[in-house]
């Protein structure tokens, strides 16, 4: 596995563990509850690959994602949305991402996960 991998995951919904539970536990993983934080958390360090719930409000993703392509980094950080199947409504915003996008959701196996990594890093 990667040394030094950097995740970003902002979810709302503290009770979820799965997906996340799958990510290898060696990686720096931090989670937030608010996309509002993470623009502070962008800049304390640079993660490698963002995990966004779309439990949040389409404008709210909007917003965010308007934020992380403003931030000065060499490299486009490719995004996984995450489906909170507990939710009645999910949210995607229709965006390509530069090829760098992914959907997994709470009831992923570990293999697909890694698959959709594998495949937003291989763009």
């Amino acid at each position: 596995m990667l040394i030094n991998f950097r995740v970003l995951i902002i979810e709302p919904n503290s009770s979820l563990d799965s997906p996340y539970n799958k990510l290898c536990s060696s990686w720096d993983i931090q989670r937030i509850k608010s996309i509002e934080l993470a623009p502070n958390s962008l800049l304390s360090r640079c993660p490698h690959v963002i995990f966004i719930s779309n439990s949040y409000k389409i404008t709210k993703c909007m917003s965010l994602l308007e934020t992380i392509k403003n931030f000065s980094f060499s490299y486009l950080i490719p995004i996984i949305f995450v489906v909170d199947l507990t939710n009645h409504i999910s949210y995607f915003p229709g965006t390509k991402w530069g090829g760098k996008i992914g959907i997994i959701h709470s009831l992923s196996s570990k293999d697909e996960i890694y698959s959709t990594l594998d495949r937003i890093f291989s763009v």
